[in-house]
C-alpha cells in the first residue's frame, strides 16, 4: 500500500488544514472553550477525509454511493451455493 494513503487533492485539503490549525493554536484564546471546539471540529474535518481513504481501500466493506467510483470497484464474488437441501 501506498505510504500516503491520500490523492494528491486530498493531500492538498489536509496540508492546509494542518496550516489552519498551526495558526489558529497561535491566536488569543477569546472563550474558555474555543481551543476544546477548535480541535474537536479539526478532528471532524480529519476523519471525514480519513473516511474517503477507507471507502478507497474497503470498498467492499465500507459503502460509497459514488456511481463514479463504483465504475472502477471490482464486482462482488457471486454468493456460494445454497448447502440447504431442496425437497422435491
Amino acid at each position: 500500500m501506498n505510504k500516503n494513503p491520500f490523492t494528491q487533492e486530498e493531500q492538498n485539503i489536509m496540508d492546509s488544514l494542518l496550516k489552519a490549525h498551526s495558526e489558529f493554536t497561535k491566536l488569543e484564546q477569546s472563550h474558555p472553550s474555543e481551543l476544546q471546539d477548535w480541535i474537536y471540529s479539526f478532528h471532524q474535518l480529519q476523519g471525514l477525509l480519513i473516511q474517503r481513504v477507507v471507502r478507497r481501500y474497503y470498498p467492499n466493506i465500507f459503502y460509497s454511493s459514488n456511481k463514479k467510483l463504483e465504475r472502477h470497484l471490482p464486482k462482488r464474488p457471486p454468493e456460494p451455493p445454497s448447502t440447504e437441501i431442496r425437497k422435491k
